[in-house]
């Protein structure tokens, strides 16, 4: 018999479009499944110190998960945990990149749309990286991938969505019924003993507001590419292998929405509060709030914040 351990905190955000986490849930486990199952509680935290503002405040807001009634929050200062103004912003983000590294520096926010911005201003005013994408650049995997690990033979079994990469190379770039491209290749750095991969990259991922390329603009490759491939055997295979088809998809990765961040972690965080307030419920901005404060290791700044939010 085999033994199944799931791993997980239940009062970070559950899975997009889902009101809780199934697979936390004992007894939804239990009953669906039909399972022999236990559940236990880690409660030491290794991430922060015993007397970090991070931990006191993410504390705070999973205690009001457990309120019959729940309240916003009200974040205090704390001397690793801080209320920013916009105008400084730029300069706290300057001096996180220059004392931990890009890589160590995250922005969570709450839509791909402020994501978009933010790398953009990222890029152009911190990286001075003016072309579409450049050697050097963090980017995130938005859609799981087999075909490149396969196709290069990779000890990587896939590139999963979540991922992120590092551009070591730009081959070069093309179009393609209306989708630009470009042979990239790039590193892991969470995966050190995997070789760098040479992939196909769609440009047009970068820029879309949502997650990743729409059905129907995935559709419409698809579609074009039956009609050149309509004159071979077996077309619809021939568009399943094809590499443009399987090209990757990615987004810049210095400023990820909140469920993109989850599973990671990184020295310094800047959470944005703008649109904090249009979320559906309070039990949803506590969750949102609490997975994004415990992202960060040393340090969080708080961006855009509505003043109710604020002690």
């Amino acid at each position: 018999s085999a033994k199944l351990i799931l791993v997980g905190d239940e009062a970070q955000l559950p899975p997009v479009n889902s009101v809780k986490s199934p697979a936390l849930d004992l007894n939804h486990m239990k009953d669906t499944y039909h399972l022999t199952a236990f559940q236990v509680r880690l409660r030491e935290v290794v991430r922060q110190k015993a007397e970090s503002g991070i931990l006191y405040e993410a504390t705070k807001l999973r205690s009001l998960l457990e309120l019959t009634e729940p309240q916003l929050p009200q974040l205090e200062n704390h001397e690793d945990f801080k209320v920013i103004d916009f105008m400084d912003f730029q300069e706290h983000l300057e001096s996180s990149i220059s004392t931990n590294g890009i890589q160590n520096t995250l922005i969570i926010t709450r839509s791909n749309l402020m994501a978009n911005k933010f790398n953009d201003q990222i890029r152009i005013q911190s990286l001075w990286m003016e072309e579409e994408i450049s050697v050097g650049d963090l980017v995130m995997i938005t859609k799981n991938n087999y075909y490149w690990s396969e196709k290069n033979k990779s000890a990587l079994s896939f590139i999963a969505n979540g991922d992120v990469a590092e551009v070591v190379d730009i081959k070069r770039e093309e179009k393609l019924h209306g989708f630009r491209f470009a042979t990239l290749r790039i590193k892991f750095p969470d995966y050190d003993k995997i070789f760098p991969l040479e992939v196909l990259a769609n440009l047009d991922s970068i820029h879309v507001n949502g997650p990743s390329l729409t059905s129907a603009e995935t559709n419409k490759l698809y579609t074009d590419l039956l009609i050149e491939y309509a004159e071979e055997n077996n077309p619809k295979r021939k568009v399943m292998i094809d590499p443009h088809f399987n090209a990757l998809q990615l987004k810049f990765a210095y400023a990820i929405t909140c469920h993109k961040s989850q599973g990671g972690q990184w020295d310094t965080v800047f959470i944005d509060g703008s649109g904090v307030r249009n979320m559906e419920s309070k039990i949803e901005i506590i969750r949102w709030l609490y997975t994004a404060v415990t992202r960060a290791v040393n340090k969080v700044y708080l961006v855009n914040f509505p003043e109710e939010f604020i002690a």
